[in-house]
């Protein structure tokens, strides 16, 4: 088996890809799993503020069975989910005050990747969901359009936000990971030894992505933190609970919008 990849949209965009999976022009796509909740809402819950108290958690929600019955959910569409893959925990970064408690949020234009769940939980804050492309982020903090956006550290740090924002708030609000999906057909068309290795290997690049996630997480961190030029503030665990308790007519919202077994399953997976 030969694979070609083609990064960066040489092949197929956002707007366009899953479409194309369907059709089979092309046979495996990683969106992020939110462009997958057309299909079924709960591909949405890792939207869900506070769903996965840590990474261990959430590792231990997609290897589960749990993780594989979400995956299923898009057999009927077409679509075999084949893995998670990690994007990191998002943190808030804005130009204004430093963010300690939901209050500080109030007011604050915040540019997110879109979604009614991110609306709902900035509306609870007081502040402002503003959905613009990734790619403009830079150039709308710089000008203030926005007062500030929320990203993954690698991210933060790659897109150089630094230089355009003062303050960062180590708040792990929610995690966007990405879905590594097959076209069903395609998948099924293969013998029982090719699709065994080909799993073998979406296993070991799941856990190599991990890996890397992680360091290029940390590595992330001690780069700006060392470069000086955005006030970095870890919420303390006081402070972390009045972001959960101020979010909790969003989680409870949409907690029931999506399958109640699996959220229930993902919540006792941390008592």
């Amino acid at each position: 088996m030969t694979v070609k990849v083609y990064p960066n949209g040489q092949l197929y965009g956002d707007e366009n890809e899953i479409q194309a999976l369907q059709s089979n022009n092309v046979q495996i796509i990683a969106p992020q799993t939110t462009k997958l909740a057309g299909f079924d809402e709960s591909m949405e819950l890792f939207d869900i503020p506070f769903l996965f108290k840590d990474e261990d958690v959430l590792y231990k929600f997609e290897d589960s069975d749990a993780g594989q019955d979400l995956l299923k959910k898009l057999e009927g569409d077409g679509i075999k989910g084949l893995a998670f893959w990690p994007n990191g925990f998002k943190h808030i970064t804005n130009s204004e005050r430093e963010i300690k408690e939901p209050s500080d949020l109030k007011g604050l234009k915040i540019r997110t990747h879109g979604g009614e769940i991110l609306n709902d939980s900035y509306k609870q804050f007081g502040a402002a969901s503003t959905k613009i492309a990734f790619n403009d982020v830079y150039q709308a903090l710089q000008l203030g359009t926005i007062d500030g956006q929320e990203n993954n550290l690698t991210n933060i740090k790659s897109q150089s936000y630094d230089e355009v924002q003062k303050y960062l708030s180590l708040t792990n609000h929610t995690r966007t990971e990405y879905g590594l999906v097959a076209n069903k057909k395609w998948w099924d068309g293969l013998n029982d030894k090719t699709q065994k290795l080909v799993s073998e290997a979406v296993d070991a690049a799941t856990k190599k992505g991990r890996e890397l996630a992680k360091k290029e997480s940390d590595e992330a961190l001690k780069e700006i933190e060392a470069a000086g030029k955005m006030k970095v503030h870890e919420l303390t665990e006081e402070e972390h609970e009045k972001f959960v308790e101020a979010l909790k007519p969003v989680i409870d919202k949409w907690s029931k919008k999506m399958d109640s077994e699996i959220i229930q399953r993902i919540l006792d997976m941390q008592k």
